[in-house]
């Protein structure tokens, strides 16, 4: 059952004033377990009403106000009354990816995007193609066109999951993916399922896959042989695709908050659409109401929201395409106060490409972290 917990504004809280969103951030990153009811808590001239979905142990109650009266103490004394930043400004950076395991307690998550200048990184809105006879051998043709990809689709691409191009890779699941491998081609001669050479290598497995265009190439001794039908099934990120990251806690009774990011964008990057982050309402299907898009048009737009230094990490070449050919410049990002995501409200942050173009240049990433525990 909830209950109500109620203070005086000018006896209780330091300085005679409250900040609202700030005292719901602060009970939600205490140690307290019951979880708080946003959505009933409120101020009414003089008096606060926090209200809980059940019963506070006695710990909890101290953590709260010291189980003390004229005036209450915990977490009730210390309140920070300070602005908070509006969620459009709170939520600059929010570019999800995978969540790292989450061990008992509090853990720190980290959300890594996909690269906004290889569109085949795009796996939200990738959609699965039915497995499809891509041709017929002949003894003599390796290559083999996927109906994505450049050369069949304009401005489409397959999805690449496999080489490294998003950190923890291995960790996504694309939509209706039962298991990560289904993200990896599979290429079958005769129903027999062929290997993709190993990434970063440049001998062995049966074929290589062009993830741009969408070309399959078999290798000399896997060439298909006379009248054996070739097959394929993947992923395709369409060509109309603008989502690039979402981000939410990783299940029901989890929160999230929000709390440093980071921008790295090689010194080549090329800016072919604007960056738009929003807040948006999966039980509404559109943006979360009385917050607005924040839209980054230029590199300036970005800079504006830089709140560290400027570091340039020099290009690392490595063997076999492991290292940056370019050097790359750092944006990170502090949060004014923590951004708090609980999942039963259904929110999810997110980033766009407004017309759904990838960048250019070698390499324009987002990092996000946080603290994810339970409500």
């Amino acid at each position: 059952m909830a209950t109500k917990h109620t203070y005086s504004v000018a006896t209780d809280f330091p300085g005679g004033k409250i900040n609202l969103a700030n005292l719901i951030d602060e009970i939600e990153a205490s140690s307290i377990a019951t979880a708080l009811d946003k959505g009933a808590t409120k101020v009414s001239g003089d008096v606060v009403e926090v209200w809980f979905k059940g019963a506070l142990s006695a710990g909890d109650k101290t953590t709260l106000d010291g189980d003390a009266s004229a005036p209450a103490g915990g977490l009730i004394a210390e309140h920070d009354s300070a602005p908070a930043a509006s969620i459009q400004k709170v939520e600059v950076w929010n570019a999800p990816v995978v969540q790292s395991m989450t061990p008992e307690g509090p853990a720190r998550v980290y959300f890594f995007s996909a690269d906004l200048t290889k569109k085949q990184t795009w796996w939200f809105d990738a959609v699965k193609a039915a497995e499809v006879q891509i041709g017929t051998g002949d003894g003599v043709e390796a290559s083999f066109q996927l109906p994505h990809g450049e050369d069949g689709a304009a401005g489409t691409r397959i999805l690449d999951l496999h080489h490294g191009l998003v950190t923890e890779e291995d960790e996504i699941i694309p939509p209706g993916a039962d298991e990560h491998d289904d993200a990896i081609p599979v290429v079958r001669v005769d129903a027999i399922v062929q290997t993709e050479r190993s990434p970063f290598s440049s001998s062995g497995g049966d074929y290589t896959v062009d993830y741009k265009t969408g070309l399959i190439t078999f290798t000399a001794d896997s060439i298909p042989g006379d009248g054996a039908a070739v097959t394929a099934e993947y992923y395709a990120v369409p060509s109309n695709a603008k989502i690039v990251c979402k981000v939410r806690p990783s299940g029901a009774g989890k929160k999230l908050g929000v709390q440093y990011a980071e921008a790295q964008f090689s010194a080549n990057v090329s800016m072919n659409g604007a960056i738009v982050q929003r807040a948006f309402s999966l039980l509404l299907g559109d943006t979360v109401p009385g917050t607005r898009p924040t839209v980054y048009k230029t590199v300036g737009n970005i800079l504006d929201f830089n709140m560290g230094s400027l570091p340039k990490l020099p290009a690392v070449a490595g063997a076999n395409g492991r290292g940056m050919t370019q050097e790359t410049v750092l944006l990170p990002f502090g949060y004014l106060s923590r951004l708090s995501l609980l999942y039963e409200d259904e929110v999810e942050l997110r980033i766009e490409i407004e017309n759904g173009k990838e960048f250019g240049g070698e390499r324009a990433t987002f990092t996000l972290s946080g603290l994810e525990d339970s409500v």
